[in-house]
């Protein structure tokens, strides 16, 4: 497999195959994440957020566009998630706060009740995930030279373990502090950290077949080994 320094001008993002899809899922992922956030789902005598449920493939996806196409589209396309995510909470909370007919009154209430904590909860976990996806793009990039492309699922799942604690924590808190009591509260962080974690180690697995297939159709394998890390560069150039 050819090697490609991210310095060195190969393909250009515009030839990619895969890269826009890519993208689309990490951005879906985030939209869903913040509209479920403030729904819990009962399990057995345990509950978690049921943003549990769509957020963490976002970071799977991450992990395989920085292992195929390199750190710096996949801290891009991080930043166009987050830019989509303030955009729509920004919009709601206006539409929300705008005059309705009055024979849609009890729509309007119903909608308000359920969209009124869209922004909030976007605010509130904003900073948890450019911190925990920033550390696990830059986790897996940098694993990545030092094992010379091997290991794969290791890597992912241990970028995954490190962003994931940062995420979960910064966003639990975020979100529910205030609602929740301090043991409901660090409860809720151990448990879907623990199973964020399991949930990683099995798509991993997955991940590779999926990082096989990019490598070969797009031809590009890039180490991050003259990148800037900086995480707030948005341009891939």
């Amino acid at each position: 497999m050819q090697e490609i320094n991210t310095q060195i001008v190969g393909k250009t993002r515009s030839s990619y195959k895969y890269i826009t899809l890519l993208c689309t899922l990490v951005i879906t992922s985030f939209m869903l994440d913040s509209i479920v956030q403030n729904y819990f789902v009962s399990l057995g005598s345990h509950y978690i957020c049921a943003a549990l449920l769509v957020f963490p493939p976002s970071y799977m996806i991450c992990d395989i566009i920085a292992e195929v196409y390199g750190f710096k589209q996949a801290r891009q396309i991080l930043w166009c998630g987050l830019f989509s995510w303030l955009i729509s909470g920004v919009v709601i909370n206006i539409i929300i706060k705008l005059p309705y007919p009055v024979f849609w009154s009890n729509y309007s209430v119903a909608f308000r009740y359920v969209m009124a904590p869209y922004f909030h909860n976007i605010l509130a976990i904003f900073l948890s995930v450019v911190v925990g996806q920033y550390l696990n793009i830059l986790a897996i990039s940098k694993l990545k030279i030092l094992t010379k492309g091997k290991y794969f699922w290791l890597r992912a799942v241990s970028s995954s373990f490190v962003g994931d604690f940062a995420t979960v924590s910064l966003a639990t808190i975020g979100v529910f502090f205030g609602s929740l009591l301090t043991g409901q509260l660090f409860k809720l962080i151990l448990l879907e950290f623990v199973l964020g974690l399991i949930y990683e180690a099995i798509a991993a697995f997955l991940g590779m077949y999926i990082i096989a297939f990019l490598k070969k159709s797009e031809g590009i394998d890039v180490f991050d080994t003259k990148t800037n890390f900086n995480p707030f560069i948005l341009a891939t150039e």
